[in-house]
């Protein structure tokens, strides 16, 4: 996904998301490509993902 999708999914500003992003990269979760001026972020770890996905299927664990 792009730095705008991510930051528009998650309600962050695309600066405070390229931050954490670059703080994942770091840490060898994410890794992420350019398309002109567009960067893209791709998860690498596979627990990361594994992390991902239990929370797309079951939700964050936040009551709203």
């Amino acid at each position: 996904m792009s730095v705008g999708d991510l930051a528009l999914a998650v309600d962050l500003a695309p600066a405070a998301a390229s931050q954490h992003l670059n703080n994942m990269r770091a840490h060898g979760i994410v890794d992420k490509h350019r398309d002109g001026r567009a960067v893209f972020y791709s998860v690498i770890h596979p627990a990361a993902e594994s992390l991902l996905l239990c929370i797309s299927r079951y939700g964050d664990g936040r009551q709203e």
